[in-house]
């Protein structure tokens, strides 16, 4: 026999939630009413908001479409153009950041082509509080 279950783990230092079938046996320390209450529990809480280090949304190929997470204290979210994955990504990315070194906190946009930055527009806080605006490009 076999019940849904939502269990949390990490891997690679990353948070995720994964659904999916465990096999459930007479032996199981945990009634089976238990565990159907905690799944309905969860997805009553996910109807609401869902928590996670990382979100990946993929299309019906199994692509990575979209990408939400957290990097190197930056949060990113990366719109991928579908047939295209690392070292050679086609995506539109979009950060903030907080202060690092010289460079105070910042938010921007970064358009990727065959895995190079060719476009980027930031914005940059100064410990004064002042905002410096950030323009780069490619050259061809």
């Amino acid at each position: 026999m076999l019940a849904e279950e939502v269990r949390c783990e990490e891997e690679d230092g990353i948070d995720e939630v994964r659904l999916g079938a465990a096999p459930v046996s007479p032996r199981d320390p945990v009634p089976v009413g238990e565990r159907v209450a905690a799944l309905e529990a969860a997805l009553r809480r996910m109807d609401h908001e869902i928590r996670t280090r990382r979100l990946v949304v993929t299309d019906p190929d199994g692509s990575d479409r979209i990408v939400g997470e957290v990097v190197d204290g930056h949060a990113e979210l990366r719109l991928d153009l579908p047939g295209t994955a690392a070292p050679a990504r086609s995506s539109v990315l979009v950060f903030s950041g907080p202060e690092r070194g010289e460079l105070g906190e910042g938010v921007g946009i970064q358009l990727w082509l065959r895995g190079e930055t060719v476009l980027e527009v930031a914005a940059w806080r100064d410990p004064d509080g002042h905002w410096t605006l950030h323009r780069s490009r490619l050259e061809d």
